[in-house]
C-alpha cells in the first residue's frame, strides 16, 4: 500500500467515523475511537515541515492538506489548542498561502485543479470561526476569493446539459457530478459563515445534480445521461 493511500484512508476513517458511532451504546464505540486515534496519530506524523500533506508522488497539495485538517477537526481538535492544534494551524496557513491570483487554491497544476479548489475552499469555510484573529483575516480573504472563483466558473456559458455544474478546470464548458459536489459543499459552508452566495447559484447546482439522477436505479451518474455509479450515489 502506498503512503498516499494510507493518508487518504486515515483521513476518510476519521471523517466518516461519526456515522458509525452516532449511537454511544454501540459495542463498536471503543473500536471506532481507537481507530480514530491511530488514524490521527498517523496523519500527524505525515505532515511535512512546510505544513502540508503529500497525497501522491507529485508532492504537496492543497486538497490532501485540507482533508487532513478537516479530519482533525471532525475528531474535535481545533486550531491552536490541544495535541494537534499547532499542526492544524500550519496546515491552514499553508493552504491559504497557495492561492493563486485568480483565486484558485492549488499547489500544482493537475488535470483536475477544481477538485483541490473545492476541497480547500470548504476547509476554509469550516475553520473561519476557529482560527485566531490574526489568521482569520487571511482565511476570510482567501475564502471569499475562492468562492468568487467558484461562482464565476459556474456562470460560464455552457450547454443546457451542463448548466449549473463544474468540471476539472475553472474555465471548463462542461460539468460532472463529482467535481460539482465539492463546489456545492464549499458554497453551502461559505454561505453559513456569511459569504455572499446567491440563492440562484445553489438552485442551479441542485438542478444539475437532479439532472444526473438515474430514475430506474434511483442513483446518480457521472454526468446527465450516464448510467448509475455507486460511488457518486
Amino acid at each position: 500500500m502506498t503512503n498516499c493511500l494510507r493518508i487518504l484512508i486515515a483521513a476518510v476513517t476519521v471523517l466518516t467515523a461519526g456515522v458509525v458511532c452516532a449511537d454511544p451504546r454501540t459495542p463498536q464505540e471503543k473500536q471506532v475511537d481507537s481507530a480514530i486515534a491511530r488514524a490521527l496519530d498517523f496523519l500527524s506524523r505525515q505532515q511535512q515541515p512546510s505544513g502540508a500533506w503529500v497525497i501522491d508522488s507529485a508532492g504537496e497539495e492543497t486538497s490532501g492538506t485540507a482533508l487532513a485538517v478537516m479530519a482533525f477537526m471532525a475528531a474535535g481538535h481545533v486550531p491552536g489548542e490541544g495535541p494537534y492544534g499547532e499542526q492544524i494551524e500550519r496546515g491552514i496557513r499553508w493552504v491559504v498561502e497557495h492561492q493563486e491570483e485568480n483565486g484558485m487554491i492549488v499547489a500544482r497544476r493537475s488535470h483536475g485543479p477544481m477538485y483541490s479548489h473545492g476541497i480547500s475552499t470548504l476547509m476554509l469555510a469550516e475553520v473561519i470561526g476557529m482560527v485566531d484573529e490574526a489568521d482569520a483575516v487571511a482565511v476570510r480573504r482567501a475564502l471569499e476569493r475562492g468562492i468568487k472563483l467558484i461562482l464565476l466558473s459556474q456562470a460560464l456559458d455552457k450547454d443546457r446539459r451542463h448548466a449549473g455544474g463544474w468540471r476539472y478546470q475553472a474555465d471548463s464548458r462542461d460539468s460532472d457530478l463529482s467535481v460539482t459536489g465539492w463546489q456545492v459543499m464549499a458554497l453551502r459552508a461559505a454561505k453559513d459563515v456569511g459569504c455572499d452566495v446567491p440563492k440562484e447559484s445553489i438552485d442551479a447546482a441542485v438542478e444539475y445534480v437532479k439532472a444526473c439522477s438515474v430514475r430506474d436505479n434511483r442513483g446518480f451518474g457521472y454526468q446527465p445521461g450516464n448510467g448509475q455509479t455507486p460511488t457518486l450515489t
